[in-house]
């Protein structure tokens, strides 16, 4: 089984954590931030695509509630695994 993921989103996400290093573990953020691809794990099927609606920022997008139904939330797409 694989997960799909754009490739805008596997960037977003790096990003994200740049961020976050840059603030808490410089050493950790100069060590990342000339990386100049990200590598997914295998379970993840990278696509072109941008970020997803649930990928962005709080003003971008109506932010999830406990108890809120699946509704508007991404769909998630699985595909089997050839190897398994």
């Amino acid at each position: 089984m694989q997960l799909w993921v754009s490739d805008g989103q596997v960037n977003y996400e790096f990003q994200h954590l740049l961020a976050k290093f840059k603030k808490r573990d410089p050493d950790k953020y100069h060590a990342l931030k000339g990386i100049p691809a990200i590598k997914t794990h295998p379970l993840f099927k990278q696509y072109q695509g941008n970020v997803e609606a649930y990928g962005k920022s709080s003003n971008e997008r109506r932010p999830y509630r406990a108890g809120q139904t699946g509704q508007g939330l991404p769909k998630i797409r699985l595909i089997p695994n050839a190897g398994s």
